[in-house]
């Protein structure tokens, strides 16, 4: 499963930069609940979904990075769950960024359609997404 769950989140990663929300829309449970920090917030539908991950690829890149780099640090044993604990990286032209992102997702599913149900951020490479005026602030530019 290990190996499944690094070739998924890479492809997540090119998607994104890639801009093919629709595609990426597809892998989530809707309405899916999000804690970024120390802020949770409900995401209802694919199209406040897509606002959001179009929201996010736009901050990266606005950053210099040209690519995400995930890296799975812990997985729940076999039979005893779907919890994928992640750590995100920025790559930008100068090589791998200091900074990074934790995130334990909640997964469900099969291989052929694995769902993100639920994501909680440990860690945010960009705390402004962690702040509910900031956030919504930026979410509703991107409308």
């Amino acid at each position: 499963m290990f190996a499944f769950y690094q070739a998924h989140f890479d492809w997540r990663a090119r998607a994104l930069f890639a801009q093919r929300y629709d595609d990426l829309a597809r892998h989530y449970s809707l309405p899916l609940p999000v804690a970024l920090g120390g802020h949770r917030m409900l995401v209802g539908d694919a199209s406040e979904l897509i606002v959001h991950l179009h929201r996010h690829r736009e901050a990266l890149v606005a950053r210099g990075a040209t690519a995400l780099v995930p890296h799975i640090v812990a997985m729940d044993l076999p039979g005893c769950g779907d919890r994928i604990w992640l750590r995100w990286r920025e790559m930008t032209a100068e090589g791998l960024s200091a900074d990074w992102s934790d995130v334990v997702y909640q997964m469900s599913g099969d291989r052929s359609q694995p769902l993100v149900t639920a994501m909680t951020y440990t860690r945010l490479m960009m705390p402004e997404f962690g702040r509910p005026s900031t956030h919504r602030r930026l979410v509703r530019a991107a409308r």
